[in-house]
């Protein structure tokens, strides 16, 4: 495994890998008011299981070209039903910023009409706007 995919927890008793299990145990360290923690069961199901999509179909697809393309058509018909992954109308959860940070590391492998479509463009402004975390990160 990679270090620089990897942290030590707090107790130093047992090592965290990959970057959503890494952005999940931050998370539920948080005390935000937007904690993916703090998420209805049905809601933080529904935001793990995009979390777990985005992991599969986008970071680990290697040579698969369809798991991408399957995903993204899936997440924009999603977007037309709902403003976040999480079914929240306002607020952005850890699901949308994994996604949308995925999505902007793996852009160069997807064609650019998939990351354009109305509802991902939508959904993507508006994670970025709408997340603290994120508007810090722009901002450095």
């Amino acid at each position: 495994m990679e270090s620089s995919k990897s942290i030590p927890t707090l107790s130093g008793k047992s090592t965290i890998y990959g970057e959503a299990n890494i952005l999940r145990y931050l998370n539920g360290l948080s005390s935000s008011a937007d904690n993916h923690s703090k998420l209805s069961l049905d809601k933080k199901a529904v935001a793990d299981d995009w979390i777990d999509k985005c992991t599969n179909s986008l970071k680990l697809a290697f040579n698969d070209k369809t798991k991408p393309l399957n995903y993204l058509k899936a997440l924009n018909e999603h977007l037309g039903k709902s403003k976040f992954l999480s079914h929240d109308s306002v607020k952005s959860s850890l699901a949308d910023v994994y996604n949308w940070s995925s999505i902007q590391q793996c852009s160069a492998n997807v064609p650019k009409q998939l990351l354009t479509q109305k509802n991902i463009a939508d959904w993507s402004n508006r994670v970025e706007t709408s997340n603290p975390l994120l508007k810090l990160f722009k901002s450095i």
